[in-house]
Order: C-alpha cells, then structure tokens, then sequence
C-alpha cells in the first residue's frame, strides 16, 4: 500500500505488517486491526498526513517509528488489558509532538499506563461493545454514555446512534 490512495484500512484477520506498509499514505484516515499484536516493521503508518484514528485489539509491541511524522493523529485505541506491572505494554513510540493524539485504553488498565505515554496523554474507556461488526468505543459521563471512538467493521455511509448515546 505505500504512497497508495487507500482511505480507510479495516484488517479484521491481518497479523503482521511488513516496513513501510502505509507509508506515505496521503489519504489514509483511519486503521482497524484487531487481531494485529506486533508490528516490529520500521516506519508502518509513517507519513500519513492524514491519519487520524487507529484501533487495536490485542497489539503487544509498536515500533518506535510506527507513526513517525502523522501530524493529524487524534487518537490511538488500545483495548488490551495491561499486567499491573506493565510487563505486556506496548513499548513507547514515536508521535508527532504537534499532533493532537490522545491514547484512549481500557478503564481497568488505566493503572498500567502513565499518564503522559509517548508524549501524549492516556485516557481511559469504559466499555468497548461490538454489534454487526462495528465496534463502539464509550465512557461513562455521569450515568450516560458517551461514544468517543466508532470502528466500523466495514465501509459505512451513516451511522445510527441509540438515544441513550450521545456523540
């Protein structure tokens, strides 16, 4: 796919990514790979100028350069639970001091996790939900739900949120 014009990349059953698989990918908006766990390649999502949110399921290990130069990075989703040790968090990787990212993970792994990871800061999730091959991503705001991240399972063109769901 380098410097290809893919948008979006939903890999449900991807599990490893070579050197500079997205590199340069100048439309690419959004990464899904749930089953990915390392990506040990140099320079992955490097350079993707547009790249704003990625989800990972069960990712272990980053390199460094993963996402070296993505100036638009919003958020990265980690939904793994972390050892309260930190003995299976993903190492630290390199983000683009000017983009506006924020690590999103799991509430009950939040301990794990420092507060600034990798320049950026980590914010914890409630509940990850999965429903038709989509995947929500809530906090609890006072008793309701708040939607901060939508992985969709496939290509979608509108998206229908329950009223007890605020965006």
């Amino acid at each position: 796919f380098y410097g290809s014009g893919i948008q979006v990349f939903n890999g449900p059953k991807v599990t490893s990514i070579g050197n500079n698989a997205f590199r340069k990918c100048a439309s690419l908006e959004m990464v899904n790979l749930p089953k990915l766990e390392t990506i040990e390649s140099t320079y992955a999502f490097a350079e993707c100028t547009n790249l704003k949110s990625v989800y990972f399921e069960n990712v272990v290990s980053l390199a460094a350069t993963t996402f070296s130069s993505d100036k638009k990075l919003e958020r990265i989703t980690i939904n793994r639970m972390i050892n309260s040790d930190g003995s299976n968090m993903p190492a630290t990787m390199t983000i683009e001091s000017a983009a506006p990212c924020k690590i999103y993970v799991p509430y009950r792994a939040l301990s794990a996790y420092p507060s600034i990871w990798s320049g950026k800061p980590v914010v914890s999730f409630d509940i990850s939900a999965t429903s038709g091959g989509n995947t929500y991503i809530l906090s609890d705001n006072n008793g309701r739900y708040v939607l901060i991240d939508f992985v969709p399972g496939k290509t979608t063109t509108s998206l229908t949120l329950p009223a007890t769901i605020s965006a």
